[in-house]
């Protein structure tokens, strides 16, 4: 922080804070997605995060006011099989020209699967406070990073209806789905 003029607030980006907090980038977004810190955007609609309440959170942490989330191992993320049934769904119901916060609970429906579905009314709360699909799919740790990363890119790029499909081609594939 500038001394000479504390008035002047200091942003981070999302590999400072994710370096102070010792944690991966991704685990920084699902913090703020769970209301843990705030962000705002720059023009160019990246993410800066104060670093006061980078401090204030380390703080807390240290103090035991707060258990910060476990970042998502591979053995506590959904299935293979409900990423494909999720992705598969989610990619139908926006080619029909569904918005996608519309296509996102009906999406968990059409997974049919209980580990997913048991999400539905957590993630239903978080869609009128996030702009972006991804942004939702980040509040739940069980999403790996990977996909949550390609929505990104999807929504950037207006290619959400492709992406959602190769990721259910991806997850289709007899090797990469469990038995």
């Amino acid at each position: 922080m500038n001394s000479t003029n504390l008035s002047e607030e200091t942003w981070l980006l999302p590999a400072q804070a994710a370096n102070l907090l010792n944690v991966h980038p991704e685990t920084v977004r699902r913090y703020a997605a769970n209301g843990l810190i705030e962000f705002k955007r720059t023009a160019g609609r990246h993410r800066r995060y104060l670093e006061s309440d980078i401090e204030r959170l380390i703080n807390d942490q240290s103090a035991g006011r707060v258990t910060l989330p476990i970042e998502a191992s591979d053995d506590k993320q959904f299935s293979k099989e409900t990423l494909f049934k999720f992705s598969s769904g989610l990619s139908v119901l926006l080619d029909s020209g569904m918005r996608s916060f519309d296509a996102l609970p009906l999406a968990i429906q059409m997974s049919d699967s209980p580990e997913l579905v048991s999400q539905l009314d957590q993630l239903s709360k978080q869609l009128d406070s996030h702009e972006y699909l991804s942004e939702v799919l980040a509040t739940e740790p069980r999403f790996p990073e990977t996909v949550i990363k390609l929505v990104a890119m999807g929504e950037a790029h207006g290619q959400l209806v492709n992406i959602t499909q190769k990721m259910a081609d991806f997850y289709a594939e007899p090797s990469r789905r469990e038995t």
